[in-house]
């Protein structure tokens, strides 16, 4: 595969963390909608699997997950309000279940991105963004595991976010450092 593929590839990725993980609201219209994310994702596992193929395995997990996200646009909460209140329950466990999917995702798309930089001879990059990773996957579980089975008391609360800025700060410079490692070479360099 050749490495200018695979920069297009981690720039998707670049691009997707944009989508996911900013919030950014006009007159109640999402300028960056999470599912745009995970279209880029999409293209760029697409992308990427010749040069991991355990991305292809992702695959159908980020359709599902972009799906889920679709449905949680403002204009899906009004028409899913239509649904019979039976339905609520099984929502509360679809929920939960599709929450752990969204983390297996992240982490198992990380660890085959961390392999890219790995491939190159970067070890820094590759540990680097492991650690990263590994930070990130905690912090979104304690989070999950916090709200879901009491109200944290504002402290537990500000650490739990602060942190998790924090970790998704390295996960995105690490990206970065990995995208930088297929970057094309300028002319006259060889």
């Amino acid at each position: 595969m050749e490495r200018n593929e695979i920069y297009r590839g981690l720039v998707w990725v670049m691009w997707a963390q944009l989508f996911l993980y900013v919030d950014f609201t006009i007159g109640g219209l999402n300028v960056l909608p999470r599912w745009i994310g995970y279209v880029f994702l999409w293209r760029a596992i697409r992308l990427l699997r010749e040069a991991r193929p355990t991305l292809g395995l992702l695959e159908g997990l980020c359709v599902l997950l972009g799906v889920r996200a679709v449905f949680q646009t403002n204009l899906a909460k009004a028409w899913l309000a239509t649904l019979p209140a039976a339905l609520e329950g099984a929502g509360t466990l679809l929920g939960v279940v599709l929450l752990a999917l969204d983390v297996y995702f992240e982490y198992q798309l990380l660890t085959d991105l961390a392999s890219l930089a790995g491939a190159v001879g970067e070890d820094g990059v590759e540990a680097s963004l492991r650690h990263s990773r590994d930070g990130l996957t905690v912090l979104y579980t304690l989070s999950c595991l916090v709200a879901g089975f009491a109200t944290p008391p504002d402290w537990l609360t500000v650490l739990l976010v602060v942190g998790t800025m924090g970790a998704l700060v390295c996960v995105v410079w690490n990206l970065n450092r990995v995208r930088r490692c297929y970057a094309p070479e300028a002319p006259g360099e060889a």
